[in-house]
């Protein structure tokens, strides 16, 4: 029996825990929709006399300040037209300057190009000066080759008188 009443009481005071945090609950959504609610229709009452304001400031202007309004606003728009103006000028600039680079190094790999696939002229000076040094080259080998031939008869004959 005492256990069945403590069981009871644990269940109740579960419930009321539930319901007290379910009205803290409650009562946070309603506070935060009024918030919001305030929120909106100070943003409607902000825009429709931002709506109406300038009409309202049209229809009472005096001559003077609508002369000055019209003023300001055709020189707002040659300020806008003259930096469109400059900026459509340093666009054009930078691209003539990436189009010059661009063909200074397509000429460069053109005439590298050109260069690798050149062969060179041989004149006949040059194939009689060819022929010249191929024959220096051939007597200067046939020095070498009977200087060798000399060191190794000479070693032979010396293994000879050894033996």
């Amino acid at each position: 029996a005492a256990l069945a009443a403590k069981k009871k009481a644990l269940k109740d005071a579960k419930a009321k825990q539930e319901k007290l945090r379910d009205a803290h609950l409650d009562a946070i959504a309603e506070t935060d929709f009024k918030k919001y609610e305030k929120a909106k229709q100070a943003k409607d009452k902000a825009s429709l006399d931002q709506e109406h304001e300038p009409k309202l400031a049209a229809e009472t202007a005096s001559p003077q300040e609508k002369a000055t309004a019209a003023a300001k606003k055709a020189a707002m728009k040659a300020a806008k037209a003259k930096a469109a103006k400059l900026r459509d000028q340093h666009l054009d600039k930078l691209a003539a300057e990436d189009l010059k680079k661009f063909e200074d190094s397509k000429k460069a790999a053109k005439k590298a190009k050109l260069a690798k696939e050149e062969k060179p002229v041989v004149t006949p000076a040059i194939k009689a000066k060819m022929a010249k040094m191929a024959k220096l080259k051939d007597k200067q080998m046939d020095k070498v080759a009977d200087e060798d031939l000399k060191k190794f008869e000479h070693k032979i004959d010396q293994e000879k008188k050894a033996k």
